[in-house]
């Protein structure tokens, strides 16, 4: 019995020297010492200029990320005449080559006419919408899909927008819609390409025949620049160019992502 005790009262003596140790303050300094070595917390814009005197910074992109790129134009009120390099048509080969450019072209001519029962040119339907009626409002509860018939690409549509890929995740999304302008239809729609699931290619915005904003990712990362132009094309209302590939998506800090 005697024995029991001590090994009992053993037990306990260790169990209580483990706990002190555990929350003794000295642990506790030691522990938040390391974690702030590993991931300093962000520093606010005033301490990143200070850090970068005279370095411009884009203030749509986390401060702590801006080190790798340069910042020409930060926004509408920094804006600067565009280079002839850089003018902001489709058919500006600096900007996209010739595969890309009948990509864009041809995409008012798949998505122009897609209505809520057929999709694009060489599709056929797999899939329509299905609706639910429900306090006298429907819901719509499902998606469009269309087949292509010379390939194995499929047409996802999702609130309006066109997930578009092949088996190996190959594709593009298109969110396409018309605007009048002086009694004139014009095409307005977002492209966004993807490899193996992945960003990669372009992410822009069309207007007609002009680019109102250019990305291009390789491997899901933004390299080369970010472009932005004023409605007319005269100016650049944003110029960024990445010194290394970039994490757009992780650091775009403005809401959703533009």
């Amino acid at each position: 019995m005697k024995r029991k005790k001590l090994i009992l009262g053993l037990l306990l003596a260790i169990f209580f020297v483990c706990l002190f140790a555990a929350f003794h303050p000295a642990n506790f300094i030691l522990h938040h010492t390391i974690h702030l070595a590993v991931a300093p917390p962000p520093i606010s814009p005033a301490e990143w200029q200070a850090k970068n005197p005279g370095k411009k910074f884009e203030p749509r992109l986390d401060w702590n990320s801006q080190s790798n790129i340069e910042v020409f134009v930060a926004d509408a009120g920094d804006a600067l005449p565009c280079p002839p390099e850089y003018t902001n048509l489709i058919s500006n080969t600096n900007l996209f080559t010739l595969e890309e450019q009948q990509l864009i072209k041809s995409i008012p001519l798949l998505y122009g006419s897609v209505t809520s029962t057929s999709g694009p040119p060489g599709t056929v339907v797999v899939h329509l919408n299905w609706y639910h009626k429900w306090l006298n409002q429907w819901h719509n509860l499902g998606t469009m899909r269309f087949q292509f018939t010379n390939s194995d690409v499929c047409d996802n549509v999702s609130a309006n927008i066109h997930h578009v890929r092949n088996k190996s995740g190959d594709g593009y999304d298109v969110h396409y819609r018309v605007e009048e302008e002086h009694g004139v239809t014009v095409p307005d729609f977002r492209l966004i390409q993807y490899k193996r699931g992945v960003l990669d290619g372009l992410r822009v915005d069309i207007h007609g025949d002009h680019c109102i904003q250019w990305l291009r990712f390789v491997n899901g990362l933004a390299v080369d620049r970010w472009l932005w132009w004023n409605p007319n094309g005269e100016k650049v209302v944003i110029w960024v160019k990445f010194n290394e590939p970039y994490d757009f998506m992780a650091h775009y800090t403005v809401g959703k992502i533009p």
